[in-house]
């Protein structure tokens, strides 16, 4: 290709959330993103208009809620089966784990969180003591998961997996035995859920009674103003002959939404339904819409729907013009709702009027419900004070309770360590919260009740336990509360971002306080200690001398001796100082880091700086990188998340080393992941180690892809204070107010 030639793609939304084969895939087509275009920076321009986030929760209904109980009996009874014969103890033994694990404490290594589901069900569900030391060998701090269905089912699927490690005789037998039972879907083992399950909650029943509670709430509020788009993805026209009878309705789709809210409030609230194949208006809209479509050159024909005060449309015309008429109806207030369906409103169309938004869609790509939620979010000429609620639906599963023998907590004097449990309530179980959450990642919005725009679910905090059903019940009410004061909403918009048309979107790493490396202050205090007390001692005498005998000779000692006293001062005051505090450890990190990168040329902005950003939550120390570029914040904050993430199988690891004099040690317990973007070369990971030694101490960079550097990276997997804490840095997008 001609090297004059530039190639610039131009994406509308990235694939956030996609797999990381995907985003490898958009990253070589498209490159690395150098500028995005945010919807803070967007709102403050008046381009969109102020909106927030809200779900609202539902249960599946009797029906459903029987299939998946039936799914669960059938697995627990099998798992029962299998904890009798002591299945899991037996396949640790067959693998030559029991009794001898030191043996294959390499294997275990690997596979840690795999070992520690085995381990659990082995001493929960069978009632087997075990070695002390093999728990502590996955899990230095004594913990092992909860006991429940989800680590039965990673237990069964690695010892079906793992062909290197367990025989292929048990195997055999255990796919079998799970395949008779039904348990075994797409060669995937299914326990807790399977993959029709999840499709039939995603699209529950129970989801029709949250639209119509929001429909309701959202009516009370906006009466006439109210413009609320409803997107799901079938139509159901089967289902035509429910509308105006009492029929159940037991299926998802814009008939039956329709139907639910008519029969609730299709008297007090207008309603619509536009899709490619059907159209259905209020008999109060047919004379205007009928105007409209003649003026479109479209003709038209209405049929009644029984005694509903409904009539469905016949139009003439394509679905581009079919859709203009009711779009323009529809800005005309001729109907408040309109329900339709992605395919053909979730992508492409434009109502500005639109101030409300249900989405019961079921889809899970960010990319596809970013541009739903588009539809929502515009701008309206004719209406400047514009605000917008987008409603998201969850489907709650309910808790699943495994046999007595799980509440129980180990005690033998082989292995005293005590065994946890997910408390009833404790989680929101199920596939659909799970994609919702991922969905979040890409939305920024103001947190409902901190001065900040986050993206994240955390930003709704009133998402908080207890999760049964008195819990979920207040969560909806709160949510239909938030809801309804949009001049708030719209205050938190403002009152962040100010007057400022260009607000800095801030790329941060929410790290927890416990990644800070504690041991690191001491360290520092001891060794200044060591260096500058004898110095200390001796000047002090020095002075006492020179003082008292005024001589020559006792100046020239106690010169070179307040030299060295100062240079030992000004060498580890800062050091001791630069960790004083787990902010203060994390920052230090962090310049480490961004200095690192800048000798790399990886990052070119001259003003780059670290910032600590001040956070409610104290347990954790919120780190971004200010004045740099959009890919210099990524590469900064990849790096910092690699750096204190657990140890894995990273190129390199970066371990502490003591020396005093000849003498010295590896602290396998301070040791670090070196990042990616920095591992690639030797030369580079010294650099790392350098600026590293200058606050924290003297670091041994050491290449894991040999005999003895895999040895000495099992032991940092091992024992270091990352592994053993083993917690989560979360990557979010922030824009902070305006006064901070």
């Amino acid at each position: 290709m001609d090297n004059s030639i530039t190639v610039i793609a131009l994406t509308a939304t990235p694939p956030y959330d996609s797999t990381p084969a995907e985003w490898e895939r958009y990253s070589k087509l498209c490159g690395d993103i150098d500028a995005e275009i945010f919807v803070p920076q967007l709102v403050v321009q008046n381009t969109l208009c102020p909106h927030q986030d809200y779900i609202y929760f539902n249960y599946p209904d009797k029906a459903e809620y029987d299939l998946v109980n039936a799914h669960r009996q059938k697995a627990i009874e099998v798992t029962n089966a299998l904890m009798q014969e002591k299945v899991f103890s037996r396949a640790l033994t067959d693998a030559g784990i029991l009794p001898d694990y030191k043996a294959k404490e390499a294997v275990i290594l690997e596979h840690p969180r795999a070992f520690a589901a085995i381990l659990t069900c082995i001493l929960n569900g069978e009632d087997t003591s075990l070695p002390k030391g093999l728990i502590r060998l996955i899990s230095p701090k004594g913990g092992l998961p909860p006991y429940r269905m989800l680590e039965v089912e990673e237990a069964l699927s690695f010892i079906l997996d793992a062909q290197d490690i367990f025989p292929e005789s048990l195997q055999e037998r255990l796919s079998k035995r799970l395949s008779s039972a039904g348990l075994i879907e797409r060669k995937k083992i299914c326990l807790a859920t399977t993959d029709k399950l999840k499709k039939m909650l995603l699209s529950s029943v129970g989801k029709l009674d949250s639209i119509m509670q929001i429909t309701e709430a959202e009516g009370k509020q906006m009466g006439s103003d109210l413009r609320m788009l409803i997107l799901t993805d079938h139509i159901r026209k089967e289902l035509m002959g429910s509308i105006g009878t009492d029929e159940p309705l037991r299926s998802m789709g814009t008939v039956p939404i329709f139907e639910s809210i008519r029969r609730r409030m299709g008297n007090v609230i207008p309603l619509a339904v536009l899709t490619g194949s059907l159209i259905i208006i209020p008999h109060t809209a047919l004379a205007t819409v009928t105007e409209l479509a003649h003026k479109a050159g479209i003709s038209l024909r209405a049929k009644a729907l029984h005694d509903t005060g409904y009539d469905e449309l016949i139009m003439s015309g394509s679905n581009k013009h079919k859709v203009g008429v009711m779009t323009e109806a529809f800005a005309m207030g001729c109907f408040c709702v309109l329900i339709g369906t992605t395919s053909l409103l979730g992508e492409g169309w434009d109502s500005p009027c639109i101030n409300a938004l249900i989405l019961a869609s079921f889809v899970g790509s960010f990319m596809l419900s970013n541009q739903m939620r588009g539809r929502a979010i515009r701008t309206d000429k004719n209406n400047p004070q514009k605000t917008s609620n987008i409603w998201h639906l969850v489907t709650v599963e309910p808790p699943l309770t495994l046999p007595e023998i799980a509440r129980r907590t180990v005690q033998e004097e082989s292995s005293p360590i005590p065994i946890t449990y997910e408390a009833d309530g404790a989680a929101i179980l199920g596939e659909d919260y799970a994609t919702i959450v991922r969905r979040f990642e890409g939305f920024l919005a103001p947190a409902y009740h901190k001065d900040m725009i986050e993206n994240g679910i955390e930003r709704l905090d009133v998402i908080k336990p207890p999760f049964d059903k008195d819990g979920i019940a207040h969560i909806n009410h709160e949510m239909l509360v938030l809801a309804a004061d949009r001049n708030a909403m719209a205050d938190k918009w403002h009152s962040t971002l100010g007057d400022n048309m260009t607000p800095e979107i801030s790329r941060a790493n929410e790290i927890p306080a416990d990644l800070a490396p504690k041991q690191v202050f001491f360290h520092n205090i001891l060794s200044a200690a060591a260096a500058t007390v004898p110095v200390t001692t001796l000047f002090t005498q020095s002075l006492i001398t020179l003082a008292s005998t005024g001589s020559a000779a006792g100046l020239i000692i106690t010169v070179p001796l307040g030299m060295l006293y100062l240079y030992g001062l000004t060498t580890w005051v800062p050091k001791i100082a630069s960790h004083c505090s787990p902010a203060k450890s994390i920052k230090t990190l962090a310049n480490a880091i961004l200095k690192t990168l800048k000798d790399l040329a990886l990052i070119e902005s001259p003003k780059a700086r670290v910032q600590i950003l001040p956070n409610d939550n104290q347990g954790s120390v919120i780190c971004t990188l200010r004045n740099a570029g959009e890919h210099e914040k990524s590469v900064f904050s990849t790096a910092m998340s690699e750096l204190l993430s657990p140890i894995v199988n990273p190129r390199y690891v970066i371990v502490k080393k003591m020396q005093f004099f000849k003498y010295s040690s590896l602290l396998y317990n301070e040791s670090f992941t070196c990042p990616s973007v920095i591992a690639n070369k030797k030369e580079n990971v010294a650099c790392l180690a350098k600026h590293l030694s200058l606050t924290t101490g003297h670091f041994e960079p050491v290449y894991t892809r040999n005999e003895e550097g895999r040895e000495i990276l099992l032991r940092c997997r091992k024992n270091s204070y990352i592994n053993r804490n083993q917690k989560a840095i979360r990557g979010k997008r922030i824009v902070r107010s305006k006064w901070d």
